[in-house]
């Protein structure tokens, strides 16, 4: 699938696939749509998998209730922001190895990772810079 999907249609299956088993809200919102650019099968499986990563966690431990995941195009980069309304980073706890797995894939595909806590709330943010030929 990761060979055939455009990545915006995995990223959307998969919110929608956790959002109705756990009976949580998992929204999904995709901009600029029409400047998707195209991207290796590995690329798209490891995003993939940060996106399952954050949800996972945020299913498990956030404590929320909601999950907004966005994904924003231009032509020379991708933008992921995934927001909880949850309890954030437990002081005390650091990153665990989910947040270390995370940090791995993204480097991995030349992806920057930044994870956002003020309180209540994690939002995390991906940025994936368009280096492949289309």
């Amino acid at each position: 699938q990761f060979e055939k999907l455009p990545f915006s249609l995995l990223a959307k299956t998969i919110t929608h696939s956790l959002s109705a088993m756990h009976h949580l809200e998992i929204s999904y919102k995709n901009i600029d749509d029409s400047l998707e650019f195209g991207m290796p099968a590995p690329v798209k499986q490891d995003l993939y998998y940060i996106m399952h990563e954050v949800c996972h966690n945020f299913l498990k431990s956030s404590m929320g209730f909601q999950l907004r995941c966005t994904l924003s195009w231009s032509r020379e980069l991708l933008q992921i922001h995934m927001v909880d309304n949850g309890q954030g980073i437990i002081r005390g706890r650091g990153f665990g190895l989910g947040m270390q797995s995370l940090q791995e894939r993204a480097t991995r595909i030349g992806a920057e990772i930044d994870f956002v806590t003020i309180t209540l709330r994690l939002h995390v943010v991906v940025r994936l810079p368009n280096r492949f030929l289309n």
